[in-house]
C-alpha cells in the first residue's frame, strides 16, 4: 500500500521532530509530544479502533434499530472514526448471536468485522442482510463470552 509506505518513510523525521520539540518545552507546561503527532500519512484510524468503514456501518445499523443489544459493548470504539461521506453496499450479515459488520464478499466466503457470542462459536448459522438477503455461514471459534475481531472470514 502507497499510503503505508510513505508512513513508514516518514518515522525517523518524525521521531527527530519530537525529539528537538520536546528538548525545547517546558515540562511543568506542556506534556511531551508523540512521534506521531509529526506524521503526515499515518492511518486514519491509527491502529486503536475499528476501520472507518466499519465504524459507519456500524452508526448505521444502530440509527436504523438494526444493531443487537450485545453488540453495544464496543460501539465506542468501533465507530470513533466512523465516515458520515461512507455508503457501504452492505451493512451486516446478522444472525441470532452473530454479526458480520461490513461484509466484504469474495467468492463463497465473506471477511468483515465479527461480533459473537459464545453460543455462536464454531456453528453454522444464517445470517441476513439488511436488504433480505440469506447466507449460511460457519463462525470460528469464540473464546470468550463475547467478542469483537476485524478482518475475520466466514465461509460457507
Amino acid at each position: 500500500n502507497y499510503h503505508a509506505n510513505l508512513h513508514n518513510q516518514e518515522r525517523p523525521s518524525a521521531l527527530l521532530a519530537s525529539l528537538f520539540v520536546n528538548s525545547k518545552r517546558d515540562p511543568r507546561k506542556n506534556k511531551p509530544a508523540s512521534w506521531a503527532d509529526f506524521c503526515f500519512y499515518k492511518p486514519r484510524n491509527d491502529g486503536r479502533s475499528a476501520s472507518a468503514e466499519n465504524g459507519t456501518a456500524m452508526m448505521i445499523l444502530a440509527e436504523k434499530g438494526l444493531l443487537p443489544h450485545w453488540c453495544l459493548f464496543c460501539f465506542k470504539e468501533v465507530t470513533t472514526h466512523h465516515d458520515p461521506d461512507y455508503k457501504p453496499n452492505i451493512l451486516a450479515l446478522i444472525a441470532s448471536d452473530a454479526i458480520l459488520i461490513h461484509p466484504v464478499k469474495n467468492g463463497s466466503a465473506y471477511e468483515g468485522l465479527l461480533i459473537a457470542l459464545e453460543t455462536a462459536s464454531e456453528q453454522r448459522r444464517v445470517f441476513t442482510s439488511e436488504k433480505g438477503q440469506t447466507v449460511t455461514l460457519k463462525v470460528p471459534n469464540v473464546n470468550a463470552k463475547v467478542i469483537a475481531q476485524e478482518g475475520v472470514t466466514l465461509f460457507s
